[in-house]
């Protein structure tokens, strides 16, 4: 009997021995975890297309938000300048840079990233995108060892910042194009497993990853286009992530517990374009009127984020503070309209020239509270907006066929200012739908092209604004702020200012 205790005993000695080391599945970590649990998060885009081909359209956008894109530089938190697959470069010339190529790095299927990889992956995007020839503005790439030989067409001091964006994601170029566009094989964190257009990505942690392990086994991205949607998806547990929310949204969760909030100031302008070949709107002393009358404090309220008045919200810290911007003086907008033969003859609280009421179409693709706003208060001036909601305004704008036309731009969207300033407001410029032409204003842009010292750029970028502010080509109205709510237990989530930024290797729950 005391041999058969003694056997008992030793046996329930050994079991508790390996629970207590907790050698077995069930063990758990400080976190509350079980240990080898998987780590999962799923998260609600905004915006999530039909195609994840990084070389087309904003593809490559969705792709960086997830954790699943890299360039050959990056701009970080702090909207500095960061290596990333290239670790260092130089001008040799004003047309000529020596890019060296990061060592050691491998795609997700385990293939070396070599020099001749990433330059085969610019020059497909070049190729098969116009935006990225516009920012590229390549003339040609040589390999030389370790080191890519970029020649530009022209001088182009943006170069390596532009080289950020997620349109020149670096890919292997042996996948075939319907493959890539179901998920391209990159060098980043995360890796595309499976995708339904236009409604959910699936990824995993790359097993190759050369910047260290990810903090995630697994992520699922959705797309949730409602503000509402994505904050109630949020607060059933539907997802752990929803990137941007609206104020109301974001409401919800202030102060709750099991939430965080990260809220940062975006370097995304709401403005008007004018077309300036409207009969009225080619007039400047018109334009300035328009631009007095409009209260962008009180718009800034009802819309949730900051006044501006010209091109860079003060978050991109590019002169914003040293800047006569477009301001509120109603009585001032009168008498400029006043002198330039406006007058309500009939007092219908229209102003007319010639017979001819001063009557104008916004269009708009997007409903927020701005269009009304902006409606009322250039009533208060007498002129009458109709406001044209459109599925997809760009058709008209490239046509021409519009008066105003109200959109919303990340505007230094590398971290840079000459790629808006430059297709936007040149005479030639790719996105100068309004047709607005400055020699002088040109002149600067071309100074700022042949200029590589970033401060001295940032003098160019405050006398562009200077030029705009007395041309008043838009109406640059107020900036947001990027509101990304998360549960409690997802970790190390960035303040980005660039809104195309979100997972990263870090991020973990």
């Amino acid at each position: 009997m005391r041999k058969m205790f003694g056997l008992l005993a030793a046996f329930l000695c050994s079991v508790l021995l390996l629970t207590g080391c907790g050698g077995g599945s069930g063990g758990e970590k400080t976190t509350g975890k079980k240990e080898g649990a998987e780590k999962h998060i799923t998260m609600a885009l905004f915006w999530l297309d039909k195609s994840l081909e990084p070389a087309e359209e904003w593809n490559g956008w969705s792709l960086a938000r997830a954790g699943a894109s890299e360039t050959l530089t990056t701009i970080n938190d702090k909207l500095e300048l960061t290596p990333v697959l290239a670790d260092k470069w130089e001008n040799i010339d004003p047309l000529t840079w020596k890019i060296h190529i990061r060592k050691g790095v491998k795609f997700s299927n385990g293939k070396e990233m070599t020099p001749e990889d990433v330059k085969k992956s610019i020059e497909r995007a070049v190729k098969r995108d116009k935006r990225a020839a516009d920012n590229a503005k390549l003339d040609s790439i040589k390999v030389e060892g370790e080191n890519l030989i970029y020649k530009t067409k022209e001088p182009y001091g943006a170069l390596m910042y532009n080289l950020s964006e997620p349109l020149f994601t670096i890919i292997d170029t042996s996948q075939s194009d319907a493959d890539i566009a179901k998920g391209p094989i990159t060098t980043a964190p995360y890796m595309v497993t499976s995708f339904q257009p236009g409604e959910v990505m699936e990824l995993k942690a790359n097993p190759n990853y050369w910047g260290g392990t990810p903090g995630l086994d697994r992520l699922t991205v959705k797309l949730i286009k409602d503000d509402n949607t994505r904050a109630m998806a949020l607060q059933s547990g539907e997802i752990d992530i929803a990137q941007k929310l609206d104020p109301a949204g974001a409401k919800m969760f202030q102060g709750k517990e099991g939430f965080n909030t990260l809220e940062v100031p975006s370097l995304r302008l709401e403005f008007a374009f004018l077309n300036l070949q409207h009969p009225f709107l080619g007039n400047a002393n018109v334009r300035k009127a328009m631009a007095l009358a409009i209260d962008r404090d009180a718009m800034a309220k009802v819309f949730g984020g900051e006044a501006c008045g010209t091109v860079f919200p003060a978050a991109a810290g590019y002169g914003f503070d040293q800047l006569d911007k477009q301001h509120f003086d109603l009585a001032e907008a009168k008498k400029l309209l006043a002198s330039e033969g406006f007058a309500d003859t009939n007092g219908d609280g229209v102003v007319e020239k010639d017979g001819q009421p001063f009557e104008v179409s916004l269009q708009i693709f997007k409903r927020t509270p701005i269009p009304e706003t902006l409606q009322a208060q250039l009533a208060q001036a007498g002129i009458k907006v109709n406001i044209n909601f459109v599925e997809d305004t760009q058709d008209n704008l490239n046509k021409g066929d519009f008066d105003m036309s109200l959109n919303s731009y990340i505007t230094a969207v590398t971290g840079d200012t000459q790629r808006i300033l430059e297709q936007n407001f040149t005479t030639n410029g790719a996105d100068n739908y309004g047709k607005y032409s400055n020699p002088a204003y040109d002149e600067v842009i071309a100074k700022m092209s042949r200029e590589f010292d970033q401060k001295k750029r940032k003098d160019l970028t405050i006398e562009a604004q200077k030029i705009l502010l007395q041309d008043n080509p838009y109406l640059f109205l107020v900036s947001g702020k990027t509101v990304i709510v998360s549960k409690s237990g997802v970790k190390n989530l960035k303040k980005y200012p660039l809104d195309y930024y979100l997972i990263d290797k870090d991020v973990t729950n």
